[in-house]
């Protein structure tokens, strides 16, 4: 991808020095090298901020890749306790019908014997 970013950028300054080079004579030669120097500079500093930049893009999609999954991971283990807590609800649900019914029934053979009893 450097490679690609230096040719594309190595072309711009040909067609700027060619530009240049059929208004001025041969003996401005040195200067045209001169600036292709500092071009060239300019493109090596322009191209290592480019790849540190790179670097920190693909360790910005690793760390987005790990919170993803670790976003999934937490969603699968909230919809398990989820499920859990629901049947246990349910589980609790019945346990309280089961003893209210025998609640019932205990509290009408109680009335029943204190009536005896009387």
């Amino acid at each position: 991808m450097l490679k690609n970013i230096s040719s594309i950028l190595f072309r711009i300054i040909c067609k700027r020095v060619e530009g240049f080079l059929s208004f001025t004579d041969m003996k401005s030669s040195d200067y045209l090298l001169g600036i292709i120097d500092v071009e060239k500079r300019d493109i090596n500093q322009a191209l290592i901020r480019i790849w540190l930049i790179l670097q920190d893009l693909e360790k910005s999609f690793s760390t987005q890749r790990t919170i993803v999954e670790a976003q999934k991971a937490n969603e699968a283990e909230s919809l398990e306790l989820q499920e859990f807590l629901q049947a246990e609800k349910v589980t609790l649900t019945d346990s309280l019908k089961d003893m209210e019914q025998e609640v019932s029934i205990l509290s009408h053979y109680a009335v029943r014997e204190q009536f005896f009893f009387f």
